[in-house]
């Protein structure tokens, strides 16, 4: 794989991303054993609980309102909460280990990863209607857009990065990525899009990685970062300016800067598992 595309812009850019900063970013985040959606202030490490989910939540995501989606696995369903409100309601039920989460293109819609039945399915905002995009997957975690509409996905029993038409639900193409497959949910895990460098990141859990994966768009090649630096690391999110946040062993966030390819921040969140921008921070 080539080296991460750096985009245009004045050298003053280039080098306030390159040097490590204090960090002012917030994050949403989902605490799972602890069955709590929580604020996450990667400045001052503190970290708010926002609302008791009465389940283990698993994956989140921010709408334009602020409100935050999320799924919850052994009930099954993705619910919204508002943080400015405080209410919370269910959108869709009857899922199977639902797991990550990506909204639509328009974002009228959802695609929801399936895991307990190895399909990818689209929720309708407005009605709740549920509808099988593509089945007989495997199982299916992270889930990703590219710049040009195109739909990513983690397949396989955590082995592949597929591309998939998001009308049709054909597979277009797939990479295999294995570093240690030895136990069953070792392999690929969250998935994101990085408008910085252009290209996908997944986290990759196991012996023989717990690292980040940089993914062409094309599908061709990865490469392997910080590899046995982040133990067990599951949902990841891009900011769009070089730094990516991931949620590490049940424990931790980590902000990693991709130019310098360090880890710059660690901020203790119990029981976290995924980690969404919150707007505006």
């Amino acid at each position: 794989m080539r080296n991460p595309i750096r985009p245009a812009g004045l050298a003053l850019a280039l080098i306030l991303c390159v040097v490590p900063r204090s960090w002012s970013q917030n994050l949403y985040a989902t605490s799972e054993a602890a069955q709590q959606l929580v604020e996450v202030d990667m400045s001052t490490g503190g970290v708010t609980v926002l609302f008791n989910t009465l389940s283990t939540p698993d994956s989140l995501i921010v709408d334009s309102s602020g409100r935050i989606l999320y799924t919850t696995q052994k009930i099954g369903t993705v619910s919204i909460f508002d943080p400015s409100t405080g209410s919370n309601s269910m959108i869709v039920g009857g899922l199977s280990y639902p797991r990550d989460l990506i909204f639509d293109p328009g974002k009228a819609s959802i695609l929801v990863s399936n895991f307990g039945k190895g399909e990818i399915d689209r929720v309708n905002l407005v009605t709740g209607t549920l509808t099988p995009l593509v089945t007989k997957l495997g199982t299916v975690d992270g889930l990703a857009y590219g710049p040009k509409g195109q739909l990513f996905a983690v397949i396989n029993h955590h082995t592949q990065i597929a591309q998939i038409n998001p009308t049709t639900g054909a597979i277009v193409k797939t990479l295999t990525v294995v570093t240690n497959h030895t136990v069953s949910y070792f392999g690929l895990d969250g998935l994101t899009y990085d408008p910085y460098t252009g290209h996908l990141w997944a986290t990759d859990v196991g012996t023989g990685a717990n690292c980040l994966v940089e993914i062409g768009t094309g599908l061709t090649t990865f490469k392997l970062h910080q590899v046995g630096n982040l133990p067990t690391p599951d949902g990841i999110v891009s900011d769009g300016h070089g730094n990516l946040y991931i949620g590490v062993n049940l424990a931790k966030v980590f902000a990693y800067n991709i130019p310098t390819d360090t880890i710059t921040a660690k901020v203790k969140v119990k029981n976290v598992d995924d980690v969404a921008l919150v707007p505006g921070s």
